[in-house]
């Protein structure tokens, strides 16, 4: 039983554990299961029972049914890609690669979303991995100069989101490794952009059990980037209109703003100061000119990652990666 993540959860830096898991059945061809040599499907699972009884009293739930729109056979057993037996995932050369460290990245992106995973998490078909942990690799796909060049290179796909095929990702340009310290700056990323996440997180839970709000407001989403007015505003508009703030639920809100999102706002700006680290590194390994970095901003396409301390706003776009 192992972690999962969809497309959808994999971000930037790190990608916050979902609560998903899934049963690794690996396929015969692949693993010596007690069941992989049997003569026959019904041999097998007599095996399969005998050492597994719960996995598979919980698959032959799984195992057949009749789709109630079509009318036609479902489940494990008529999947066209399963393994030697029914209820086994199908054959797979890399399993392995999947327990080691990995830079994940999602099939269908609105911004540069890789993160480097060390607990052997398993993607499902909307993000795939990259089989390496270094920190370098995921500096320099994470950085602008990165998001600039997938913007014209990497295949679009609706609402300016892009597609990072195969063919794209493993032709792209990656420049030498600098002196520098890269290791220490893109751990502390994980660290603290898990640390947001997990503040982010806790608002949520917050809003959804102390005040009824289920239905996040975009800036909700993003709680951690409001100030405290900007935070009660934010309130104010999802709840019901007939609903008026008290003085002590004012109160209340400032209360938790400084305990839970202050904090989280304080872990961003070292997140910024550490990318923009980073971002420089990334640029000056490309052999970039002060001259063609500003360039790269005057030609920036929608969401780049984070816009550089001292560059005006109306030469690049506003921070919108909800992400840090």
């Amino acid at each position: 039983i192992r972690p999962y993540l969809r497309g959808q959860d994999i971000t930037r830096w790190s990608s916050p554990d979902t609560g998903l898991f899934m049963i690794v059945m690996k396929s015969s061809e692949n693993y010596p299961w007690p069941w992989a040599d049997a003569a026959n499907d019904g041999d097998a699972e007599k095996i399969f029972k005998r050492e597994h009884p719960g996995l598979r009293r919980h698959f032959k739930a799984l195992e057949s049914f009749t789709d109630p729109k079509s009318g036609k056979a479902k489940g494990l057993r008529h999947r066209e890609d399963q393994g030697r037996w029914w209820w086994e995932l199908r054959s797979c050369a890399y399993y392995d690669a999947f327990e080691r460290p990995k830079i994940l990245y999602p099939d269908i992106t609105w911004t540069p979303s890789f993160s480097i995973d060390h607990s052997g998490v398993f993607p499902n078909n909307t993000g795939y991995f990259i089989p390496t942990g270094d920190p370098w690799l995921a500096a320099v796909l994470n950085a602008p100069t990165g998001w600039w060049y997938a913007w014209r290179r990497a295949q679009h796909a609706k609402d300016e989101a892009l597609r990072y095929f195969n063919t794209f990702v493993e032709e792209y340009p990656i420049p030498d490794r600098p002196d520098a310290d890269v290791d220490s700056a893109v751990a502390s990323l994980n660290k603290l952009t898990v640390s947001v996440f997990t503040s982010r997180r806790a608002i949520h839970n917050w809003l959804r059990h102390q005040w009824g709000i289920s239905k996040l407001t975009r800036p909700l989403q993003n709680c951690v980037t409001l100030d405290a007015d900007g935070f009660v505003e934010a309130i104010r508009t999802a709840l019901p209109k007939k609903k008026k703030l008290s003085a002590s639920e004012i109160a209340e809100l400032n209360r938790e703003h400084s305990a839970t999102i202050e904090p989280a706002r304080r872990l961003r700006g070292e997140i910024f100061a550490l990318e923009q680290r980073l971002s420089d590194l990334v640029n000056d390994a490309y052999g970039l000119t002060p001259e063609e970095v500003q360039l790269m901003w005057r030609t920036a396409p929608p969401r780049m990652p984070f816009t550089p301390a001292g560059l005006s706003t109306d030469v690049a776009p506003d921070d919108t990666n909800e992400d840090t």
